[in-house]
């Protein structure tokens, strides 16, 4: 079961993904909408469904949606009334117990957030609870073409080769700008994400009861964990109380240094995680490009926040290279990584023991509650054949 709490505008005249327009809903976004979103697979290819819509529509099936999505709105004031029949289908068996409370990265239109929300609810066996925020901006846009078109003049003349260099550059300038942006409405949603995380402990988690097996966890991606981090140092957003079992902050795009002082605030879960990367192709990026300091899904840097369970660094692990959605990899890549997601989101309690020997298969300790992936076994072997022999 996927259910959306969004703060993005709707239209009422939509029922697929289209409900959840990509603007604020509210002046700062404060104002929230629940969704039931059911989905199945297309019917044919993206290019017949969509033969004969408008660019835009038929970019976005191509690029973002393998499903066809329907969104049926829950009715303000419904929410309570919404949250009981949940429960009383877990109760009854008709639903499972474990869920997953999702916030998404930058870049996401509603169709790609939803669509991995899909991917998680299938891969890891979770209900997801998706807070998605407006984070996309379109960069190929015509209205982005149509006001690069005087800066390209000026820059280029007419000659071909300086229109595609200046092209380049005045791009990589718009996505700069779509990126700060985003930053700022991450910022911003602090507020929703609080009246979101305190309508499901009122309606829901609190009221959950005797449901075997029952488990509410919580992963903030990349940008996100901005939102939660804006929430945290927000005095006057109380937050929920510890309803969630696992708090993950996934590739995280903040800042590594000073992480301590907030997460150390971040009071809302039993035992929280910090997976990292340093090959994360997004957060070099968001260092390099955007000019931001070390990211904390990259590397540490600074103090450490005592109440961290673990620092998890995935680096060594197959298949790290430029990735930012490990939670998305499948067992055939890395068996290990697709497990540990897995336990996290299924509310397990992993790597408080610093003992080696209770550690999960594949993993060491560095040091106090830092972790990190061991190197594959084929690469194991390879470092030892490439070792220097000593002489007969």
């Amino acid at each position: 079961m996927i259910i959306v709490i969004s703060n993005k505008r709707i239209d009422q005249e939509k029922e697929d993904d289209r409900f959840f327009a990509e603007e604020m809903n509210g002046q700062i976004g404060e104002r929230i909408n629940v969704a039931t979103a059911e989905y199945m697979p297309r019917r044919g290819k993206a290019a017949d469904r969509w033969a004969g819509a408008r660019m835009k529509e038929f970019a976005r099936s191509i690029l973002f949606s393998e499903h066809e999505w329907r969104l049926a709105p829950v009715v303000n004031g419904g929410e309570a009334e919404y949250f009981q029949d949940i429960n009383e289908r877990m109760k009854e068996g008709g639903l499972g117990g474990k869920w997953l409370f999702m916030i998404h990265g930058a870049g996401q239109p509603t169709v790609g957030a939803l669509e991995q929300a899909a991917r998680v609810e299938s891969l890891h066996g979770v209900n997801v609870i998706l807070f998605m925020w407006p984070s996309w901006s379109r960069v190929l846009s015509l209205t982005v073409l149509v006001k690069m078109a005087p800066m390209l003049i000026r820059r280029a003349g007419v000659t071909w080769p300086k229109a595609a260099l200046a092209l380049g550059y005045g791009l990589y300038e718009e996505k700069m700008k779509q990126y700060q942006q985003a930053r700022e409405k991450a910022r911003t949603c602090r507020t929703a994400l609080d009246v979101a995380f305190r309508m499901v402990e009122e309606h829901f988690t609190t009221k959950v009861g005797a449901v075997e097996g029952f488990s509410m966890n919580l992963m903030a991606h990349s940008l996100g964990a901005l939102v939660v981090e804006s929430m945290a140092r927000d005095p006057a957003l109380r937050g929920p109380g510890k309803m969630f079992g696992n708090v993950i902050l996934n590739a995280a795009d903040v800042d590594s240094e000073g992480h301590a002082q907030w997460a150390s605030a971040l009071n809302i879960g039993q035992r929280l995680y910090v997976i990292q990367n340093r090959y994360d192709a997004a957060l070099q990026a968001s260092r390099t490009l955007a000019g931001n300091p070390r990211r904390l899904g990259a590397r540490l840097k600074g103090e450490l926040a005592e109440n961290v369970t673990a620092y998890i660094d995935l680096s060594p692990g197959r298949g790290s290279v430029a990735r930012h959605t490990f939670f998305l990899m499948e067992e055939e890549k890395n068996r290990e990584i697709k497990s540990l997601y897995t336990s996290l989101f299924h509310g397990e309690s992993m790597f408080e023991a610093v003992r080696e020997a209770a550690l999960p298969g594949g993993f060491r300790l560095l040091e106090g509650n830092h972790f990190v992936m061991s190197a594959p076994e084929e690469e194991k072997v390879a470092e030892i054949d490439k070792a220097p022999k000593a002489p007969l």
